[in-house]
């Protein structure tokens, strides 16, 4: 997100400079307007350096691109990076059946910052059930000399057979 948001403000500079006849060196940016330095009723609103890099693309130096929008992409210094997490469940099993009744399962996770927690959040809640699913419900099958028999990885494995319809 830094990454993006120092491209996207070199990217205003460089059409509010543009736009002023100064050098970038010469823009201030601050509360979305920019400003030539010494001269403050010397100004353009983000609306206006947006409208700019829109509709006026012509305009522009060949080295700045049309649009206020960037895409970047993190790369960290490390190959990996881990999310710590924990998992508590409590549970009963019907030894009878093996049904296995959860009831209680909590996770503490820490991913580090967030920037959308929701996304977080769902990511987790997803993450927890399917590992719940692959533990309980999926099974591989081998022959009895250890080869797999399944045609994938991902069998559903149910006690109880399943009738056509």
């Amino acid at each position: 997100m830094a990454q993006a948001a120092g491209v996207l403000r070199e990217r205003i500079l460089a059409i509010a400079a543009h736009a002023f006849e100064v050098d970038t060196d010469d823009v201030e940016f601050r509360q979305g307007r920019a400003t030539v330095r010494g001269v403050p009723n010397r100004e353009l609103s983000l609306a206006d350096i947006a409208d700019i890099a829109y509709f006026q693309t012509l305009t522009l130096p060949s080295d700045v691109p049309s649009g206020v929008e960037v895409s970047e992409r993190y790369r960290a210094q490390s190959p990996l990076i881990w999310a710590n997490a924990t998992h508590v469940c409590t549970c009963e099993v019907d030894i009878e059946t093996g049904e296995v009744t959860l009831l209680r399962y909590i996770v503490s996770d820490d991913c580090g910052p967030m920037i959308n927690p929701n996304v977080v959040e769902g990511q987790i809640y997803g993450g927890t059930v399917q590992g719940i699913g692959g533990a309980l419900y999926e099974h591989l099958a081998y022959d009895d000399t250890g080869n797999p028999i399944t045609t994938t990885s991902w069998t559903i494995y149910s006690p109880r057979p399943m009738r056509s319809r």
